[in-house]
């Protein structure tokens, strides 16, 4: 499998027409498919942790914001600025992760990635 993805990258780079950067024995890059080192893959540790913040941080909205026709707003101040943050970071990070392509490709390239999060 890593030879078949090692040869996939090859032939697109070569296909690419971009500029070679680098071109050693084990790996040819090339300003297309080199990952921008900012970006977070979509199956990463990183971004799973990510998700599971998510999902507790979602859960506390929806035990907590039905309970605020009670006027206990005062008991939740610290988790709701804690909540608040979170979704403020997700929005900033949402631009950041990276993205499967048609053919199957991870895209990283930051442009690329911010992109596609404005337009969708």
């Amino acid at each position: 499998v890593r030879n078949m993805a090692h040869e996939k990258s090859k032939a697109v780079s070569m296909d690419s027409g971009a500029p070679q950067l680098w071109a050693g024995s084990s790996a040819v890059f090339s300003a297309q498919n080199v990952p921008s080192s900012c970006t977070i893959r979509p199956s990463s540790l990183q971004f799973l942790f990510w998700n599971l913040i998510f999902l507790v941080v979602l859960f506390y909205d929806c035990v907590s914001f039905p309970l605020s026709a009670f006027r206990i707003e005062h008991l939740f101040v610290t988790p709701n600025l804690i909540a608040a943050s979170f979704w403020t970071l997700d929005f900033v990070l949402s631009f950041f992760v990276g993205y499967d392509t048609a053919d199957g490709v991870v895209e990283t390239r930051l442009p690329k990635t911010a992109a596609r999060y404005a337009r969708t």
